[in-house]
């Protein structure tokens, strides 16, 4: 069930699931778009947590070597923006349906510089790494 709250004007989702006993659990979420609160209803998951496991997955130290920034998501990808001083600017890391994932590397004017797929999760924050070391002879260092 979705619906807008009328004293925040935020919609609603209500997430409703059973276990193997019959047992009921009701969840309720409040968002600020309706179609992530539809989604939720639906799935029972916030659209952002495919992003955020992958951002857990690539780890907080390989992202900052590369200056991440600017953070955004669909329903199965996490975006990023590197440091502005290089060709190298955006990232996006696709969850795809064989749990593997597809990484594509764009330039400023949206080029894409790389693109492969069949990572596994393990292998990301390698691939963030390798991205930071480019990067870092692109400057010069």
């Amino acid at each position: 069930m979705t619906y807008q709250d009328p004293t925040t004007g935020e919609f609603v989702g209500e997430f409703e699931s059973r276990d193997g006993e019959g047992n009921v659990t009701r969840r309720t979420e409040w968002f600020t778009t309706e179609s992530d609160a539809v989604h939720f209803s639906k799935t029972g998951e916030h659209k952002s947590q495919v992003a955020q496991t992958i951002k857990n997955q690539i780890g907080f130290w390989a992202l900052a070597e590369v200056g991440a920034r600017n953070f955004a998501y669909d329903a199965d990808s996490l975006y990023f923006e590197c440091k502005p001083t290089t060709r190298i600017v955006k990232v996006k890391i696709t969850l795809d349906p064989s749990d593997t994932y597809t990484v594509r590397v764009f330039k400023k004017d949206g080029t894409e510089l790389y693109s492969d797929n069949d990572y596994y999760a393990d292998m990301l924050p390698m691939f963030v790494r390798n991205l930071s070391r480019t990067l870092a002879k692109k400057k010069g260092h």
